[in-house]
């Protein structure tokens, strides 16, 4: 693949990336969390190509500028997402304290708690 071609493969994927970023911002702030799973196989595959691709020296200044621009979206579409799942990530991790202390109060007693 020629470094014009890579280069456009490597914006092509950001912008794909982006896209999915964003989307997957929507459905933290609607608490979709299974669809936000999807969405997010979805984004690490991207990664996984820009992991492997990614080459700076292959891009013109313009193609530097559309990528810097995009990584700014996608990590501010990745603080909204971690402040929408903050809160159930701490729901979930009281949850599983709460199943934990009562599964130690049936252990020492041998009383169920409910």
């Amino acid at each position: 693949m020629n470094q014009a071609n890579q280069g456009e493969m490597i914006l092509s994927t950001y912008r794909r990336l982006s896209g999915i970023m964003g989307t997957m911002a929507l459905a933290a702030g609607a608490g979709e969390w299974d669809r936000l799973e999807a969405l997010e196989q979805q984004s690490a595959a991207c990664m996984d190509v820009l992991r492997a691709s990614d080459r700076n020296e292959i891009l013109s200044d313009g193609e530097r500028q559309e990528k810097m621009a995009m990584i700014r979206q996608i990590l501010e579409d990745d603080r909204k997402i971690r402040d929408a799942a903050e809160p159930r990530l701490k729901q979930l991790s009281d949850l599983i304290a709460s199943s934990r202390n009562a599964r130690r109060v049936t252990q020492a007693y041998g009383v169920e708690v409910s």
